[in-house]
């Protein structure tokens, strides 16, 4: 097997493994994200949904219950998974060049070696 498909099978199977990744860090991202844009929403039935009461007391009072901080615990765990499989894809990347030393081995077969 020559140098450029060894690198290329490399870079392949890496290109697969980071692909897969990829996406399961944009679904959990995209899990994050929504919870976030939905908190004002979420806050606001709530509130609502205690009648004819002051706003500032039925928002008081939602952000004082158990099923307000069962929300933003589900946020905060939520960017944390994200997070946590956003440094996965990374450590991926990172793992596969050092190990590899693809950089260098791309450099020199198109030759912008020096």
């Amino acid at each position: 097997m020559t140098v450029a498909k060894a690198v290329a099978n490399l870079a392949a199977d890496h290109a697969e493994q980071f692909r897969t990744m990829g996406r399961k860090w944009t679904e959990s991202d995209g899990r994050a994200r929504k919870l976030k844009e939905m908190k004002e929403h979420v806050l606001a039935k709530r509130a609502k949904a205690m009648g004819d009461r002051p706003v500032a007391a039925a928002e008081r009072d939602v952000k004082a219950s158990q099923e307000w901080a069962d929300f933003l615990t589900e946020m905060v765990q939520a960017r944390t998974q994200a997070n946590r499989e956003l440094i996965e894809v990374e450590y991926l990347h990172m793992k596969f060049f050092e190990k590899h030393g693809v950089r260098r081995a791309l450099e020199l077969l198109s030759g912008e070696s020096t």
